[in-house]
């Protein structure tokens, strides 16, 4: 597993196409977990075997419509090793949502 910090400024991202460019690789990763953060306090926690980017960008609903990502500042990506599976990705994910509660997490 390997951990990955993202800042972003949501303004910047909305009116800025070099700033969405290197967001969007920065979020270029997949099978991860990631959480959504707001400074201290965390939005959101997703998984996904896809990239975040896809999430945010490609899927219906997108991702980037969602409060979290637009109050957030701050992704923390867990990349996870290749052999964990939707099963395992999804235990994982729940077990985060219980640990920390994001406000936006129906589960939480």
């Amino acid at each position: 597993m390997e951990l990955k910090t993202v800042k972003y400024n949501y303004c910047n991202l909305v009116s800025n196409k070099q700033d969405i460019q290197k967001f969007k690789e920065e979020i270029s990763v997949s099978n991860i977990i990631y959480l959504f953060y707001n400074n201290s306090e965390c939005l959101y926690i997703g998984e996904t075997g896809t990239s975040l980017n896809d999430r945010c960008y490609k899927h219906t609903p997108k991702e980037s419509d969602k409060p979290w990502f637009k109050e957030g500042n701050l992704i923390h990506i867990i990349k996870l090793d290749e052999k964990i599976d939707i099963i395992a990705r999804q235990a994982l994910e729940s077990s985060f949502i219980l640990a920390y509660r994001p406000k936006y997490n129906k589960k939480g």
